[in-house]
């Protein structure tokens, strides 16, 4: 059998997709220093935000009041709507990743791992950002999709998240008001 390169390059691509799902990924910023690390705790996660738009958006929840409008809003298709997830606010702030409305299935946003570093004296907590897109060639749901991701992060002294892809592009940044 003769094993063409897209073909290849179509199944290097559907092993890393499945890799991706399965949890085994081993981020490129692992090897930052333990003390650095910052625990990310998921919340939820789902393909159906309800949140208008096309566009990668990160928000961080730091109250309790806006952490249920906007659940209430990323659940507003869902009957009956789930209820709010309890967090303890003077402890905990909500960290969400939405990917944006995408034409099917096969779509993904996650976070992690999250470290703590320091630029020109200030600290920024730095988020590794993945998001999946499903293969070529591989058959999708024709479906709507949005897909979330909601996680707890301990409350923190730095005045800014910034959220980096594996090529420490950068995607997003969220200024902290305090």
């Amino acid at each position: 059998m003769v094993t063409t390169r897209a073909q290849m390059h179509a199944g290097m691509i559907a092993l890393l997709w499945i890799v991706w799902l399965t949890g085994c990924w081993t981020p490129l910023t692992a090897n930052r220093s333990a003390d650095a690390q910052v625990p990310l705790t998921r919340l939820e996660t789902g393909q159906a935000s309800r949140l208008p738009g096309t566009e990668m958006r990160f928000r961080l929840y730091t109250d309790a009041g806006r952490f249920s409008s906007a659940y209430g809003r990323i659940h507003a298709a869902t009957l009956p709507p789930p209820e709010t997830p309890t967090v303890n606010f003077a402890r905990w702030w909500v960290l969400g990743a939405f990917l944006g409305q995408r034409p099917t299935a096969g779509y993904g946003i996650d976070l992690g791992p999250a470290a703590v570093t320091r630029v020109g004296g200030e600290s920024i907590l730095v988020v590794q950002v993945r998001a999946a897109a499903p293969p070529a060639g591989v058959p999708v749901a024709q479906v709507m999709t949005a897909p979330f991701v909601l996680y707890k992060l301990p409350v923190g002294e730095w005045r800014r998240i910034r959220f980096l892809d594996d090529n420490a592009v950068v995607l997003g940044e969220i200024q902290i008001e305090r």
